[in-house]
């Protein structure tokens, strides 16, 4: 029963952050080479190079606190998540549960779950997406919409 009213609980919240949302997909050609605001929170991200070999792509993504990552899925990658500096605090919501991650820890989420991240404090993320995405970076976003 604590299960069923966990996975209600993280659903509704997921229902909630992408009320009333309009993007649907993102596609963005290139993960930055420099440092580079993502959308309009004032949140910054950066490209880290990996090994072909490695069939990754990844980036450096520092949010500002109270920043909500909006509900959405990656199709054909997981991701990696790790905290990187000391005071950071998310709390990762996908449609069957929510997790307060800290530094140091890591959460990866599988491709195709629905997810978004709500940043307790200033965060610095290393995100790893495996396989790599083809080119730059996407997402589809969740909107809900009256």
């Amino acid at each position: 029963m604590n299960n069923l009213l966990e996975q209600a609980r993280a659903k509704l919240k997921l229902t909630f952050l992408s009320y009333g949302k309009k993007v649907n997909h993102v596609s963005i050609d290139e993960i930055p080479k420099v440092w580079q605001k993502f959308g309009s929170k004032g949140d910054e991200w950066i490209n880290v190079d990996f090994p072909e070999s490695e069939n990754s792509s990844g980036c450096i993504y520092i949010a500002q606190e109270g920043s909500i990552f909006d509900p959405h899925i990656h199709d054909n990658s997981a991701e990696h998540m790790t905290v990187l500096n000391v005071d950071g605090e998310m709390e990762v919501v996908t449609n069957k549960w929510t997790k307060t991650v800290k530094y140091p820890d890591s959460i990866v989420i599988d491709k195709g779950v629905p997810h978004a991240i709500i940043f307790k404090k200033e965060t610095k993320l290393m995100t790893i997406w495996h396989p790599r995405f083809e080119k730059g970076w996407n997402a589809k976003f969740i909107k809900h919409e009256d």
